[in-house]
């Protein structure tokens, strides 16, 4: 290795020990995440549209498969994976979340990028309890992989359609 590259490393290095030195903000660190969340909106939406559209024309059974999890595509309170939240009452997707159940906590995670809320244990409607900060950051963290796991799983479903 050369000279230039030692000290490009070592200021690399230096850097990552300041900025963990650093105090954290807890106060703004969740708001931080809300707007993280908010960015991904449209593409949320799309992925919203897409799960409901596989439901209207009657694929809703490649949403429940054991591709992602023990529930498929569609958040369950095995696994706790990110998934597309079903709303009991009309049958459709309203959201993406995790359901949490047993000791994750008895609140449920939903956000559709433009509001993000906490349910009561499988039930559709908001709920008083706050965010919890772990969630959001489970969110961000999952998200690009439960897309590109649902993509994949779907691309081959339809290839098998062949649609």
């Amino acid at each position: 290795m050369d000279f230039k590259k030692r000290i490009m490393r070592a200021r690399a290095k230096d850097e990552k020990a300041e900025k963990a030195s650093q105090p954290i903000d807890w106060e703004n660190l969740l708001p931080d995440k809300l707007n993280r969340i908010k960015v991904l909106t449209p593409i949320i939406s799309k992925r919203i549209d897409t799960a409901n559209t596989l439901i209207d024309n009657g694929y809703g059974s490649f949403l429940e498969r054991d591709k992602w999890g023990y529930g498929g595509f569609i958040s369950d309170c095995k696994c706790h994976n990110l998934g597309f939240m079903l709303n009991r009452d009309t049958g459709k997707v309203d959201s993406v979340g995790f359901c949490n159940g047993g000791s994750w906590g008895e609140f449920d995670f939903h956000t559709t990028g433009e509001k993000t809320y906490m349910t009561e244990w499988c039930e559709s409607l908001p709920c008083d309890e706050p965010i919890r900060l772990g969630d959001a950051e489970r969110m961000l963290r999952a998200f690009s992989h439960f897309e590109g796991e649902f993509f994949g799983a779907l691309h081959s479903f339809l290839s098998k359609k062949g649609t």
